[in-house]
């Protein structure tokens, strides 16, 4: 369309511009093995060009040739058409010198329950078989899903011919072993091993000595179920469980501590919650039997007295007791000194002292009453005099037999 104008107006003409594609068609791209003629066409033309005719077998027609390429070739041709047109076109021709040379492997292992991409090369198309856990039996590239050994079967094709060959999945199968299922005494250590494979990790790995080897130690604390998930060298993976019981906890109970005076017979019993354990006393000094639930003890000094408790399962239990000879004091708070005969005196009770001070204050702080006499006894006067009611302070100083030295303050009544 084109608008022409000028000082008097403008005017439109329009042209209609015909054109022609053609409806050519020629032979499509081939394969071919060396040593193949094949020929090569055209339609839609009057008249045809090939472009070169040094390739060309027979030119059977103008629009027909016969061709047998050594090696991989292109030919072109030029169509001229009824209305003048000239289309160009080319044909590709691939020429195979040989039959396929399968690229295949021979053995791939896969893990069992997974499924493995095979990949062969070396052919033009390819056919598998069995067609049994695999996803398509064509192609070069499948996924292989079998749950057992197999070989599978490849046809490696390209126009020179076939050639079959074969792969064989290996299904690896981790033979996860471990052990050995116990049951021990509460905090024992147990060894734990496991097999079938080149790395290892047990859970939970709190407890366990060392988490990645196959040959370890373990010491629950409570009665434990152990995984260890074996890898082989394939990259495989399974699992073994171990289960470390615990035999009931031990329990025994010693008598409570004794405080006493030497050359006392003390007995000492134990109490453990089995029916056929064995006791131990440790040390044996002194004791009228070591490996018996009730012993008597005789020391000249304080001591402690370990017992060991072992029950039916071998498991053990502990406990003490121990045995004072230190100074021991008592000081009663009131005494009556009234001439009824009860309560007439004020004494101390104890024993195991070597060396004893006594002193007793009135409200103003005055001596009244001194002694190192461990067994006195004070009537309540001072010079002669009878002290008056009230509270009166007292102070101790001691050295017990085992060398010790205290200070005490209290205070005593005097009632009439």
């Amino acid at each position: 369309t084109v608008v022409i104008s000028d000082t008097c107006g403008s005017d439109t003409l329009s042209l209609t511009l015909e054109t022609y594609g053609g409806n050519a068609e020629v032979t499509e791209d081939l394969f071919i093995c060396k040593g193949d003629t094949v020929t090569l066409w055209a339609t839609g033309g009057a008249d045809y060009s090939w472009s070169d005719p040094a390739d060309i077998e027979e030119q059977v027609s103008p629009d027909t040739a016969i061709v047998a390429p050594e090696f991989d070739t292109e030919y072109t041709i030029e169509i001229y058409t009824a209305e003048g047109c000239t289309i160009v076109e080319t044909i590709f021709i691939e020429v195979y010198q040989d039959v396929p040379q399968p690229i295949i492997e021979d053995t791939i292992p896969v893990c069992k329950g997974e499924q493995v991409q095979v990949t062969v090369g070396g052919g033009q198309t390819y056919d598998w078989s069995p067609n049994i856990d695999i996803n398509t039996t064509t192609g070069p590239t499948v996924i292989i899903s079998t749950p057992e050994d197999r070989w599978y079967y490849v046809g490696f094709s390209n126009p020179c011919g076939t050639v079959p060959d074969s792969t064989f999945i290996d299904v690896i199968e981790v033979d996860a072993q471990a052990g050995n299922d116990t049951i021990v005494c509460p905090g024992d250590p147990v060894d734990l091993w496991a097999s079938g494979g080149v790395e290892y990790l047990w859970t939970p790995p709190s407890s366990v000595t060392y988490p990645d080897s196959a040959q370890t130690s373990a010491q629950p604390q409570y009665p434990t179920n152990y995984k260890v998930i074996i890898t082989d060298e394939f990259g495989c993976v399974d699992s073994a469980f171990v289960v470390v019981d615990h035999f009931p906890l031990p329990f025994v109970q010693a008598s409570p501590d004794y405080y006493g005076f030497p050359g006392d017979e003390i007995i000492l019993n134990a109490e453990g919650n089995g029916n056929h354990g064995n006791y131990s006393w440790s040390p044996g000094e002194y004791l009228s039997c070591v490996n018996c639930q009730s012993p008597t003890a005789t020391p000249p000094e304080s001591i402690t007295y370990e017992l060991t408790y072992i029950d039916e399962n071998g498991c053990r239990a502990s406990d003490d007791v121990t045995i004072h000879f230190e100074g021991i004091i008592y000081v009663p708070n009131t005494f009556t000194p009234d001439g009824n005969t009860f309560n007439e005196y004020f004494s101390v009770e104890g024993g195991n002292i070597e060396y004893f001070e006594m002193l007793i204050f009135n409200r103003w702080g005055e001596v009244v009453f001194e002694t190192n006499d461990f067994n006195f006894q004070w009537d309540g006067t001072y010079n002669g005099q009878m002290c008056k009611d009230g509270t009166y302070v007292w102070k101790i100083r001691y050295e017990d037999s085992a060398g010790n030295r205290e200070e005490i303050v209290g205070h005593v009544n005097l009632l009439r």
